[in-house]
């Protein structure tokens, strides 16, 4: 059962900060941190049943608990990105091709989001 107290509920008051910054967002964060953790598993789940894994047990991958967290503060009215790879391109061409094998960037990729996400400007 959550256990959601008074004090717990100004968090949804967040979205109408007119200016946010990080002393609004820390009573969030902490609930957050004190309510999800990061498990290791080698246990593949599909996304659907993995956030609800996650939300049932409050335990989840770096993926499911990143991806829980994305979406309690775009619930929030928060904007959020949510980066699973982050590929910074070298100034030198020579560096920017990459040691690794196809297989080696395949698994790296594999998880509930099957494509990076760019990081456009």
């Amino acid at each position: 059962m959550w256990n959601v107290s008074s004090s717990s509920l100004h968090l949804l008051d967040i979205s109408k900060v007119a200016k946010l910054t990080a002393k609004h967002l820390h009573p969030l964060v902490s609930w957050f941190q004190s309510n999800f953790r990061v498990r290791n598993t080698s246990v593949r789940r599909s996304l659907h049943s993995g956030l609800n894994f996650a939300l049932e047990t409050r335990e989840g991958t770096q993926e499911e608990i990143a991806a829980l967290s994305v979406a309690l503060f775009r619930a929030l009215n928060l904007t959020t990105r949510f980066v699973s790879i982050l590929n910074v391109a070298s100034l030198k061409p020579e560096a920017d091709k990459t040691d690794y094998s196809s297989e080696d960037a395949s698994r790296l990729s594999k998880g509930i989001f099957s494509t990076s996400t760019p990081m456009g400007w």
